[in-house]
C-alpha cells in the first residue's frame, strides 16, 4: 500500500492561491479525527465489506490483520492504564498500607527484610497491571474508564494478583472515556503525515475490492485532465478539439 511503497508517482498537485481556511492545527486534527470516525470502522463499530473491519486500529498498528491491529491497540491501552493506575495507588494511603503489609509478610517469610522495598514496588505494579486488564475488559465491552481514577472507580483487590483471571469480570461504568475516545486520543498523538498515508492505505484496500480496480494506487490516480489540440490540414481546413475528463463530469 501507499505508505509502504518506495518512490511514489507525483502529479502537479493543487495550485493554491492562499490558505484553504483559517483553522488552527488543533482544529484541523479534531476535524481529521471526526472524519476518521465517520468513515472508518473500529472495534464495536466494524465496517462491513471492507478489507479490514478494524480500520482505526490499523491507523495505529499498521498490521496486516484485524487481530494484530487490535492487539497493538490493547497493548497501548494496557501501558497507558498501568501508568495511570500505578500513579493512583501511590496516592491511596489505604491501598499502600495493604501493599506494605503484604511485602512485609513475604520478606519475613523469606527472612530477607532488605528486599521489602523492592517487594512493595513489585506488588504495586502487579496490582496496577491487574486493574489495567479490568479496565481494558470494560472498554472492549462498551464501558468507560476515567483517565484518573478515584477510590470509587477501582475494581480489583489485592488478592486479584494471584487469581486475576477469575477476578476480571465484565463491569458497567458510566464515568470516564469510552474505547472510541481512547482511540481518538491515540490518533491525536500520531504524526500527521504518517497518519494521512495510513488513511490512504485503507482507501486503497477498499477501492481494490471493487470491480476492475484490483491494482488501484492512490499515487497513480487521475483526478482530472484536459487536452486542447489544434489541427490544420494541407488544404486549408482547421479545427480545435478541447476535451476535459474528471470524475465529476466528462466533455
Amino acid at each position: 500500500y501507499v505508505s509502504s511503497r518506495g518512490e511514489l508517482m507525483e502529479g502537479s498537485g493543487l495550485q493554491e492561491e492562499g490558505p484553504i481556511s483559517a483553522v488552527s492545527d488543533l482544529e484541523r486534527k479534531l476535524l481529521l479525527n471526526a472524519y476518521i470516525f465517520q468513515k472508518y470502522g473500529y472495534y464495536g463499530a466494524e465496517k462491513e465489506g471492507a478489507r479490514l473491519a478494524y480500520q482505526v486500529e490499523y491507523l495505529l498498528g499498521k498490521k496486516s490483520s484485524d487481530i494484530e491491529n487490535l492487539k497493538a491497540v490493547v497493548n497501548r491501552l494496557l501501558l497507558l492504564r498501568e501508568a495511570a493506575n500505578a500513579a493512583y495507588l501511590y496516592t491511596d494511603t489505604q491501598k499502600k498500607a495493604e501493599i506494605r503489609a503484604m511485602a512485609s509478610a513475604v520478606a519475613a517469610v523469606a527472612v530477607a527484610p532488605h528486599i521489602e522495598p523492592l517487594l512493595e514496588a513489585s506488588i504495586l505494579f502487579a496490582w496496577s497491571y491487574v486493574e489495567s486488564l479490568q479496565d481494558v475488559k470494560i472498554l472492549l465491552n462498551g464501558g468507560k474508564v476515567p483517565l484518573v481514577k478515584t477510590k470509587a472507580d477501582w475494581h480489583t483487590d489485592l488478592d486479584s494478583i494471584s487469581g486475576y483471571e477469575d477476578s476480571i469480570q465484565k463491569k458497567e461504568s458510566s464515568r470516564g472515556l469510552s474505547y472510541q475516545q481512547y482511540l481518538a486520543m491515540f490518533l491525536y498523538l500520531e504524526e500527521k503525515q504518517e497518519l494521512l498515508f495510513r488513511m490512504m492505505d485503507v482507501m486503497e484496500m477498499d477501492i481494490r475490492k471493487t470491480d476492475y480496480n484490483e491494482n488501484f494506487r492512490m499515487d497513480a490516480c487521475v483526478s482530472a485532465f484536459r487536452v486542447s489540440a489544434s489541427v490544420e490540414s494541407t488544404i486549408g481546413y482547421s479545427c480545435t478539439i478541447d476535451r476535459k475528463y474528471s470524475y465529476e463530469e466528462m466533455e
